[in-house]
């Protein structure tokens, strides 16, 4: 009886701190550190300036894997110097690369919370001057009835959606009125998909984007690769996000996520 009532006490303990932690984690994570990234932002002045940024550069390990996959990347990078990933040293971009991130497996289910704590932007992507923008807030529609809470959340979650887990089509769509903006300016010919998706989706999305400029009667990409097409040494497999950082880096275009660590900086 003792034992009964002594697991009895631990299990009600540790469904309390569970409760108290799940509580803090979602304050921390919905309320201090997504609810309002916009603090961030006049750190900007002096953060620009320091040597973190001034003298950034990229490790040889991550400049050799860039090199070895020169051709499945871009062709220039075969020729790439220590200097070329500094900002000091002002490189020029990856002449025609459309760096597009894409990032799939489980984080559908945080684009669900984020829908819920109503999140902007991370970081410096609330910059105002940025040309994406982003308001969590649904467009009201005069024309039908106030929508019930399932239905106000089901649309709230499907616009969040298409901002960090875009299904092909949104994708597609995007990458073509992004191609065409520029095209008085910049001719995009090559892409890069920084992505820990499946191959097999990704060969997908490979076909949907030659399918569409084709339709769209603009011209055929020359290159489509994905991070799942570098060859990679072991050591170099450990830094993958870092590799794909540089090459985001050095694109003469990026599309990103503006809900996502990895493009708050």
């Amino acid at each position: 009886m003792q034992i009964f009532d002594y697991l009895c006490v631990l299990n009600l303990l540790f469904s309390r701190l569970a409760e108290w932690f799940n509580l803090l984690i979602s304050w921390w994570w919905g309320e201090s550190l997504f609810g309002d990234s916009s603090r961030l932002l006049d750190i900007w002045p002096s953060y620009s300036k320091s040597p973190i940024l001034t003298h950034f550069g990229w490790s040889p390990l991550i400049t050799a894997a860039l090199a070895a996959n020169a051709r499945t990347i871009h062709p220039s990078l075969s020729s790439l110097t220590p200097s070329s990933f500094s900002p000091y040293s002002n490189p020029t971009p990856l002449s025609g690369l459309l760096a597009l991130h894409v990032r799939r497996g489980d984080y559908v289910d945080h684009c669900r919370s984020l829908a819920s704590w109503s999140s902007h932007f991370m970081g410096f992507n609330e910059f105002p001057g940025l040309p994406d923008r982003f308001s969590p807030l649904l467009a009201a529609n005069e024309a039908r009835p106030a929508p019930t809470p399932e239905e106000e959340e089901e649309e709230r979650e499907a616009l969040y959606r298409a901002h960090c887990f875009p299904n092909t089509e949104q994708i597609v769509s995007r990458v073509r009125e992004v191609r065409r903006s520029l095209l008085s300016t910049t001719r995009l010919t090559r892409v890069y998909v920084l992505t820990n998706g499946r191959s097999e989706w990704l060969q997908e999305l490979k076909d949907a984007l030659q399918e569409d400029a084709v339709r769209e009667r603009m011209d055929p990409w020359e290159h489509i690769a994905t991070s799942r097409d570098l060859r990679l040494t072991r050591e170099q497999q450990r830094v993958g996000q870092a590799i794909d950082m540089a090459v985001a880096q050095r694109a003469e275009v990026f599309l990103g996520t503006g809900v996502r660590f990895f493009f708050t900086g």
